[in-house]
């Protein structure tokens, strides 16, 4: 660590959101959808997101007010249990987010080793 006197190494962070009214799709929902679809169950993402269910239900209603179809197929509880998934439409929505997001971490890396790779 010669030169940054004990402080961390120098790096950056991007992040994504979508908006049309208001930012309504990010990082954030990116991760939440995800959880949803490998649990099958939209308490459980929010449980492992530290969220209120209500919290949840909310930033899905505001994603499809914006995007302006539903985001998930539900059933609710009963003797068969609920479950929560994704519909065709939000899952590939969801994977162009994410491959957006990882080209443009991708070129983001590569301007900031131009711009400040010798900050290191």
């Amino acid at each position: 660590m010669s030169g940054n006197h004990g402080k961390l190494p120098l790096h950056s962070r991007m992040s994504l959101y979508l908006e049309c009214d208001e930012v309504f799709f990010g990082p954030g929902i990116a991760q939440f959808l995800s959880l949803i679809d490998h649990t099958g169950s939209m308490q459980t993402a929010c449980k492992q997101m530290h969220m209120s269910y209500s919290k949840g239900w909310k930033i899905m209603k505001t994603a499809e007010r914006e995007l302006g179809y539903p985001l998930l197929i539900t059933q609710s509880g009963g003797a068969e249990g609920g479950f929560s998934q994704l519909t065709p439409k939000t899952k590939d929505f969801l994977n162009r987010f994410l491959q957006m997001e990882q080209e443009m971490n991708s070129h983001a890396s590569r301007l900031f080793e131009k711009y400040f790779g010798d900050e290191r």
